[in-house]
Formats: structure tokens, sequence, C-alpha cells
């Protein structure tokens, strides 16, 4: 078990739990292994994407299918084939998220997710070839829907 000190305070990591970027995040390539923090139980609406090779480093994000139902980005094959999965299908999602001092104002990156394997934890952020998605897509009114549906 490894202990990393973050802006939550001291966290626990368990080995299994650690996802590896093979090529580090878009803008961060020389960090390469990160774990998600679900500070709400596991079933928030947000994670955080806390990287353990600088501590100081981390991204809100969340999982783009709860919030977006019809949510599929085409992505490069060899992108996908590179952490060992085929299809979205078979991956978790993550997009990074902005919150600004005005909340209504946060937007999340809806062209670039973060896709994990989820059996070998092996992850690359990939941009999407899919034209429609945005890379600051404004998320509030989106969020502030799906909470009045789901309470």
């Amino acid at each position: 078990m490894e202990v990393i000190n973050t802006a939550f305070g001291p966290q626990y990591v368990e080995p299994e739990k650690v996802i590896t970027f093979p090529s580090g995040l878009i803008g961060f390539p020389q960090f390469h292994r990160y774990v998600v923090i679900d500070r709400e139980g596991g079933e928030g609406v947000f994670k955080y994407l806390q990287c353990l090779d600088e501590p100081s480093l981390g991204f809100v994000t969340l999982d783009p299918r709860l919030l977006f139902t019809d949510y599929a980005p085409e992505m490069p094959r060899e992108d996908l084939e590179s952490i060992g999965v085929s299809s979205l299908d078979e991956a978790l999602l993550l997009c990074v998220v902005v919150v600004p001092p005005d909340v209504t104002k946060m937007t999340c990156n809806l062209r670039a997710p973060v896709v994990v394997n989820p059996e070998t934890r092996m992850a690359k952020q990939i941009i999407s070839i899919s034209p429609e998605y945005e890379t600051r897509y404004y998320v509030f009114p989106v969020l502030e829907s799906f909470l009045q549906r789901t309470g």
C-alpha cells in the first residue's frame, strides 16, 4: 500500500487501484501513475484523478456516459488497441472538468476523454475523431438536470 498526501489529505492507495498511462496525459507526458479517488463513496458524479508521481497534480473528472446517455465518440482504433480495448463499451471513461469560481461556468472536455482498460488498468487520453464533441462543453445545465432527475 502506498500513501500520498493530496489536497484531500493522506490517501492510501492499493497497488491494484493504480492506473498507468504509458504516454502520460496530454500536457503531462512525464507522469504515468494515477488513481481515481471518489470523495462520495462510489456513487458521486465527480471523481478525482490523482497523480501518484506528483501529488500536487490532480484533475476533477466525470463519467460522460452518466450525464450524456448518447455519448459515443469515435476513437482511432490504434489508440484503443494500445491499451488493450477494442471498443469504448469495454472501457471506463473519464472527462476532465474545469471548475472555475463560478461553478455555473464549469466545463468538461468531451473531445479527449481518458479511456481506461478496467482489466489491466492501462489508460490513455484519446482525442476523438468525432467533430461534434467540444473541449470546453458547459456541463452545469446538464448536471443540474441530472441531479433533478436522480435526486
